[in-house]
Parts: structure tokens; sequence; C-alpha cells
């Protein structure tokens, strides 16, 4: 699986911090010296810096970080959006092994800003991405559920 990192500044971000948690399977806690073997990790960059802030520029939507994340105690979070034109859209949320385990936009949109809260009380511990689609265009981002 893959999650794509965005950046809205100009330049090329010189650091970044990535955290890998490894939860517990079934308590609220990590695993105090549990290891994980990551094979084969790669990054990069599909355009370059100047594409990039032109990009985000002339975006047709946004797709803000999910809150809280990760989801320790909540039920719910909540998600924002932007569309720049009114069109079908649709926000979808699946696991990591990409089955679709709620999808609670799917209609036509205004343009503007939107807030979606979502229920996440019937999901189990482990990672989720989300997807918002719209024409043409699809941004992910990605939350974890800690019980």
């Amino acid at each position: 699986f893959s999650f794509p990192i965005y950046w809205d500044k100009t330049g090329i971000p010189d650091s970044a911090l990535i955290t890998i948690s490894i939860p517990g399977a079934y308590t609220s806690t990590t695993n105090i010296g549990t290891t994980m073997e990551i094979d084969n990790l790669q990054f990069s960059n599909d355009f370059a810096p100047s594409d990039a802030v032109a990009a985000s520029q002339n975006a047709a939507m946004s797709l803000d970080q999910n809150y809280p994340n990760p989801l320790v105690s909540a039920s719910s979070t909540k998600i924002t959006y932007s569309l720049s034109v009114s069109g079908y859209a649709t926000l979808s949320v699946y696991d990591v092994a990409g089955h679709l385990v709620a999808q609670p936009v799917s209609e036509y949109e205004s343009a503007g800003r939107h807030l979606v809260a979502l229920d996440c009380s019937q999901l189990p511990t482990g990672m989720y991405v989300y997807r918002l689609t719209s024409g043409d265009q699809s941004l992910s981002r990605s939350f974890q559920v800690v019980k």
C-alpha cells in the first residue's frame, strides 16, 4: 500500500517525520518491544516542485486531514474538504486491504467547504484510507483507529 504525502508550501521539504505504530491486537496500548519488518520502502517525487506549486494553486478540490487522528477513545472523526466547482463527489473509506468500509458522501455537491462527521464506532483497530473523488480528480488521506 502507499500513502501520498502532500505539502502546501512552496519549495521542497527538507525533512519529514514518519511514524509507524503497531497497536495491540486487542488492547488500547501499543506492544512495547514489538518489531515490524518493512521490505522495499520507497519514496518518490512524481513531479517537479514548480509543478507541485502550480497544481496546489489550480486544484479543483482539497482534502484536509481528519480530526482526531488517531481515534483512541473517540467514536467519530471529522473530515473537511473543499470543491472549487459544483459536481458529483464521493468520499469513500477503505481498510488497508482495499475493502470499502464506508461511503459517507456520494452525491452532487455545491462548490465550497464541506464537513463530514464519520462514525467509526464499528471499525476495528487498524489503518484506514479515505478518498475524495470529484470529476477526474482524487485525493486521499489516512487515519488510524485504536481501541
